[in-house]
């Protein structure tokens, strides 16, 4: 993005850097990294939840998929798992360098593969 020259700057000039400028870009930043230490959280949590397939639990005529070793879901927390730790770093990337519309793509995918492990596949 180009900033309108100062008064007493001549066009083609460097702006130079205001604390406003410093203070905003270290909030980005650590937003973005509060951003991906909450994606790494649910990924950690969606990998060690997709470990733990029901062994000696599972029942012959399984219910729901929780008791059912072979079911789809288990490797899915997993998957979705590793999506939103991706999503969350390249979210947190985006954010510190100023890219709204990637960021806010980028978040929304970050969601969805964070928040659909617990909505739609009952993890909770």
């Amino acid at each position: 993005m180009t900033r309108a020259p100062l008064q007493h700057q001549r066009p083609g000039e460097p702006t130079p850097c205001h604390r406003g400028d410093a203070a905003a870009s270290i909030g980005r930043i650590l937003a973005g990294l509060g951003a991906a230490a909450l994606g790494t959280l649910n990924a950690c949590v969606m990998l060690f939840a997709a470990s733990l397939r029901c062994d000696e639990s599972c029942s012959d005529t399984p219910a729901s998929w929780h008791e059912n070793a072979d079911a789809w879901q288990w490797p899915a927390l997993g998957w979705l798992g590793a999506a939103a730790f991706a999503l969350s770093v390249a979210f947190a990337i985006t954010f510190a360098g100023r890219w709204p519309r990637a960021s806010a793509t980028l978040l929304a995918g970050a969601l969805a593969a964070g928040l659909i492990p617990w909505l739609a596949l009952g993890v909770a």
